[in-house]
């Protein structure tokens, strides 16, 4: 279940307000999810407007100051947490998941105060009977002996002497009397021919599987000049929908059935909304889809730990280093069992 924490405003003025009220709606279905509340008494966590005198002194008034994020010029004296104007929506959340992952660990490290009971004297015993013994050890196994004659010993003895002479003296490529000699077969071959056998089995499902598969894809790129992925989808036999924002890929996955999707993870709008969002809403259906959830790409420059797991936590099938190259996208779109419609190594 989704984690959904408690934040409260302190300050601001109406425009920002409303924008980090909008942001906060936005946010309630991500992991982990965030609701506005109106009062500081109920809320978990407080952003508040460090350019305003009062509002500091409120905060220090209800003694949450290691629950609240400061934006502004100049934090208070002592604030832990911190971020500058312009108010980024984005940045704010991240903020307020490390304070989030902070209190997790605060309460799994606490323990729970033993009590222990005043010591009354000694403890009174049930008094045990013989009948109440029950003996629960298991019975020595017995094995019984097997004899085996002495002359039998002598025939096994002189089986095996005679297989140990025939095998020493035996010609490898000699067939017994009677059958056909058959050709030796090099390993190395037999294993090749296995390969390309399977190739044929792969290509010839892979046909059927691009015949009844949709052929579109989405690729949301916000930059203005063409990237070469999208010619480079078009050439494996895909018809590619470039958009260039947020609202129009919604648009495009409403109206399209789509067999993939390849979204720049730092995409975003005005609210700070960007390509993990969008794909950790597509994987949850939370957006409306013309077909069935497609594959998800997600697309970054930045290729880090904190990035894969960001990306694991969005749901995506696959996190493409930018520039893709074209093993990259082939490699992700066959880890999702997408057939290209013009394979090459079907002609």
């Amino acid at each position: 279940m989704s984690a959904r924490y408690r934040v409260a405003l302190h300050g601001f003025s109406e425009f920002e307000r409303d924008t980090l009220t909008y942001c906060f709606r936005q946010a309630e279905a991500r992991e982990p999810g965030y609701v506005q509340v109106e009062t500081i008494a109920d809320a978990d966590f407080i952003v508040a407007d460090a350019n305003r005198s009062d509002v500091a002194d409120g905060v220090l008034d209800d003694a949450r100051f290691g629950d609240t994020l400061f934006i502004g010029d100049a934090p208070p004296q002592g604030a832990g947490m911190h971020l500058q104007r312009p108010i980024a929506p984005e940045r704010i959340l991240r903020t307020l998941d490390r304070m989030a992952a902070r209190r997790s660990r605060r309460m799994r490290n606490a323990r729970p105060e033993i009590v222990l009971p005043l010591d009354t004297g000694p403890p009174v015993l049930p008094l045990l009977h013989l009948s109440d013994i029950v003996d629960t050890m298991p019975a020595v196994l017995q094995p019984e002996p097997v004899s085996i004659p002495f002359a039998d010993l002598k025939a096994l003895d002189a089986l095996d002497g005679a297989a140990a002479a025939s095998g020493a003296t035996s010609d490898a490529g000699r067939a017994p009397p009677g059958k056909p000699k058959l050709p030796a077969v090099e390993p190395g071959a037999a294993k090749a021919a296995a390969k390309r056998a399977s190739r044929r089995a792969r290509l010839v499902q892979a046909t059927a599987d691009a015949a009844d598969a949709p052929r579109d894809v989405l690729l949301l790129d916000p930059s203005p000049e063409p990237v070469a992925l999208g010619l480079l989808l078009e050439s494996f036999g895909f018809q590619v929908h470039r958009v260039g924002s947020i609202a129009a890929a919604m648009s495009v996955l409403e109206l399209t059935p789509l067999a993939a999707a390849f979204l720049d993870a730092d995409a975003q709008d005005v609210t700070g909304f960007d390509g993990l969002h969008l794909c950790h809403r597509i994987k949850h259906r939370l957006v409306p889809l013309a077909r069935a959830v497609p594959a998800v790409m997600l697309m970054t420059a930045h290729d880090s730990a904190a990035e894969r797991v960001r990306a694991t936590l969005a749901g995506c099938d696959a996190l493409l280093t930018l520039p893709v190259t074209r093993g990259d996208a082939a490699r992700a779109l066959e880890s999702c069992k997408i057939a290209l419609p013009a394979d090459p190594r079907r002609a």
